[in-house]
């Protein structure tokens, strides 16, 4: 996956970005879209609605141009984009970049958040991609759920002087902890979906499959 989904700029983990002060209208958006999320999440049972719903809404909150949310493969340990909630940035869908690579990488390893500027240290990232100019602000989250990695978060402006700061971060924790319950909410439910279905399958006439196939062979 290329590191403009997750850009990089002083690449230090979780520091303030900008002058000290709370932005009231900043966290007023955020606490309206993380309701929206619990919305969202009383509504649809789609996965893949529900992953685009939570990154558009944390598009919204955050007025910025575009953010994507990866998870992780556990047997490939890679991480491959699977929402974007801007349609024209569409084409990053299904990237797919190791745990380490690249800045959404590194924080999936650390298991660190990070706020990011205009300016990059590239040194700082195993194998970096160069990202466009464009983007002028980010900020990169872990998905987690008690301490197991899920995925990664990220939010991307192309607002000329946008900074973010640690108030605009811990409301992407948010996110992300919402997404990380809703996620294992989600595969543990389909598990006991195929779970049952399965044992449907092998259930004859009430009996299981193998009891039946012994009558079966008995009467022949």
């Amino acid at each position: 996956m290329s590191d403009f989904t997750a850009p990089s700029g002083n690449a230090s983990p979780a520091e303030d970005a900008g002058p000290p002060g709370r932005d009231e209208g900043g966290y007023a958006r955020g606490m309206r879209a993380l309701l929206k999320v619990t919305r969202i999440l009383g509504s649809r049972v789609d996965f893949q609605q529900v992953l685009d719903a939570i990154s558009f809404a944390a598009q919204q909150a955050f007025e910025c141009h575009y953010v994507t949310i990866l998870l992780l493969n556990e047997g490939s340990r890679e991480l491959e984009v699977c929402s974007v909630s801007r349609d024209q940035e569409r084409e990053l869908l299904g990237h797919k970049q190791k745990l380490g690579d690249g800045v959404a990488g590194k924080v999936a390893e650390l298991n660190a958040p990070m706020i990011l500027g205009e300016k990059i240290d590239t040194s700082a990232f195993r194998k970096y991609q160069s990202r466009p100019s464009t983007l002028s602000a980010s900020m990169v989250a872990p998905i987690t759920l008690r301490d197991e990695l899920i995925g990664v978060l990220t939010v991307n402006s192309r607002k000329p002087g946008q900074v973010y700061r640690d108030q605009d971060l811990e409301t992407l924790q948010v996110f992300a902890g919402i997404l990380g319950f809703f996620i294992r909410h989600y595969q543990q439910a389909d598990w006991m979906r195929q779970t049952i279905a399965g044992l449907q399958q092998v259930m004859v006439g009430g009996r299981p499959r193998d009891e039946a196939g012994e009558a079966q062979d008995r009467a022949a």
